[in-house]
């Protein structure tokens, strides 16, 4: 902005021209201050002179008249400082610092136990519920709880290493490790389609508990028959009705 001049004429000696110049304003920022969190933390410390006025624009919509700014979020603002002497314009940028502060894991449940099902497997428990978190920046209701493998999904016998993962919306993220315990025995079960409680050796599975049809016991030789199996009287019939794989044996003749 160019000075003010300010012409005048004093008595008869002639015309005296004076130039009087005023400054522009003069804006000095001294400080920024940065958010945390994506919080509105942050602050502008500035100095002003030679300003009539005093105009802050910023991100979405912010306006302001005061020189210095306090909890404003991240971001592009601009100070315009009107006086006399013109326009002085200052852009500032409020940075955002960056989160990268882990949550913490308070207490969860480290090891929990199952008994096996039919097939020697079960579903696997709701670790992450469990769960009690905190984070610098994010609410502990809006962290993000996870678990592999994830509860409802069947594992096998024995110790399973549950991974549970507790992640903020920073994306920072922590891992813990939990046992899942299956208990149970496999064994050999045989189908046993007659219910005389011996099964067919050619039809077995292995199980943990006998499905219904099944037996521990496969020494039937015909499942179709409930009157023959071990231990049945043998009858003159002409048939092995006690599995012995002898016929009508021990019958009078």
């Amino acid at each position: 902005n160019p000075p003010l001049s300010l012409a005048t004429s004093v008595g008869s000696g002639g015309l005296h021209t004076a130039a009087i110049t005023v400054a522009a304003p003069t804006v000095v920022v001294v400080s920024t201050t940065p958010t945390t969190c994506r919080g509105n933390m942050g602050a502008i410390d500035a100095t002003v002179t030679n300003a009539t006025t005093t105009t802050w624009t910023g991100p979405n919509g912010f306006t302001a008249s005061t020189v210095d700014l306090s909890n404003i979020f991240a971001g592009n603002y601009v100070l315009t400082a009107i006086g006399a002497g013109g326009t002085t314009v200052v852009p500032v940028t409020v940075v955002n610092t960056p989160d990268i502060t882990l949550p913490v894991v308070a207490s969860y449940s480290t090891s929990l136990t199952a008994a096996a099902g039919e097939n020697c497997t079960v579903p696997v428990a709701n670790f992450a519920a469990t769960v009690i978190a905190s984070d610098n920046c994010t609410a502990s209701g809006a962290l993000v709880i996870t678990q592999s493998p994830a509860a409802g999904s069947s594992v096998g016998l024995g110790l399973n290493t549950v991974v549970i993962t507790v992640r903020d919306d920073s994306n920072n993220q922590v891992s813990v490790n939990a046992t899942f315990n299956v208990t149970g025995h496999s064994t050999v079960c045989y189908r046993d389609l007659d219910t005389d409680t011996f099964g067919n050796p050619a039809i077995s599975g292995f199980f943990c508990i006998a499905p219904l049809g099944y037996v521990a016991n496969g020494d039937d030789c015909d499942d179709g028959n409930s009157f023959v199996h071990p231990g049945q009287s043998e009858q003159c019939n002409d048939d092995d009705d006690d599995c012995d794989k002898l016929v009508d044996e021990d019958l009078p003749t």
